[in-house]
């Protein structure tokens, strides 16, 4: 269940219905703003400044323009959903469906949160350092490569013309030769390289983790040594030569410098376990039970309704 979907997304729509009198229970007062023949009353705004931060609040109410503003774009947003009313939009199934999914997820949303608020103080040191030695693997600096690259491209079109790939193919192939006959790989890279970024640096990439080059490539630079030359790799963008110019090994990173990623990993795993305490209590009062025949039946029926479209 996608409960922890951003609050942000609950406030415009709270806002949304604040705006429209939805949500409004207070005694209405002052009209401060109108939209058509409506009002927007001062209690309506008191309650749309409520569902914002407080930092955002009391720059609004500090800063006159901005409040302007921002009341402005609120009141525009208004006048659309009045046409759309008007309109009937509202009316329609798939927009009334809509409506009441973004309704429901506002309550479930207040429902919940209270209950996935994570405790002060929580992680503890000893917590944050048990997690940490149990899950070392997880925080360990990539193994990296430090590589140039000599680039010929191919482009699609290029790739159904098969004597012009074989040429580029065995220019690329010419050209690792000569790099590892003892050839300077930057000035080959200069003269050869289609990559011009890399090629005006002597083919220089630097610094790269696994994670950060295509698959292919990827395979084939951690192969090799410093100082190794690749073989042409065909990639879908055409052939390049690797050289590994030096390695870094994976690293463990101290405690000091992950803490702040493990109490996030720690304070997550806390509101899923809360959430779930919640989705079954509910389901211990509100049992819930599928057929998944009959579902299994309904999908074959759409499938086959789509099909004759």
């Amino acid at each position: 269940m996608a409960i922890n979907k951003t609050l942000a997304t609950a406030l415009v729509i709270a806002t949304t219905l604040i705006l429209c009198g939805a949500a409004v229970s207070a005694q209405r007062t002052k009209s401060l703003v109108k939209v058509g023949k409506e009002d927007v009353t001062s209690a309506e705004i008191k309650l749309l400044l409520a569902t914002q931060s407080d930092e955002v609040r009391q720059q609004l109410l500090t800063n006159p323009k901005q409040l302007q503003e921002f009341l402005k774009t609120e009141a525009e947003r208004k006048a659309v959903l009045m046409e759309a009313r008007a309109a009937g939009v509202d009316k329609r199934s798939d927009v009334a469906m809509l409506m009441q999914r973004a309704q429901d997820q506002v309550l479930l949303t207040a429902h919940l949160s209270p209950r996935l608020a994570v405790p002060m103080g929580y992680p503890s040191d000893a917590e944050i350092a048990s997690y940490y030695d149990k899950n070392k693997e997880r925080f360990l600096s990539a193994e990296q490569v430090n590589v140039s690259t000599i680039f010929f491209l191919v482009l699609p079109a290029w790739s159904r013309d098969k004597a012009l790939e074989d040429k580029i193919r065995l220019d690329a192939q010419r050209v690792a030769a000569e790099a590892r006959k003892g050839s300077d790989f930057a000035e080959l890279a200069r003269l050869h390289s289609q990559d011009r970024p890399t090629a005006d640096n002597g083919g220089s990439v630097g610094w790269v983790t696994g994670a950060q080059l295509l698959p292919e490539l990827a395979q084939a630079a951690f192969k090799l040594k410093a100082g190794e030359i690749s073989d042409p790799i065909r990639t879908q963008l055409g052939y390049q030569i690797l050289r590994v110019n030096d390695r870094r090994p994976a690293v463990q990173r101290p405690l000091a410098d992950v803490r702040a990623i493990v109490v996030q990993l720690l304070q997550n795993d806390y509101r899923q376990m809360k959430e779930r305490e919640a989705i079954d209590a509910a389901v211990k009062t509100y049992p819930v039970l599928t057929d998944a025949a009959a579902i299994e039946t309904w999908r074959s029926e759409e499938v086959a309704a789509t099909a004759k479209k």
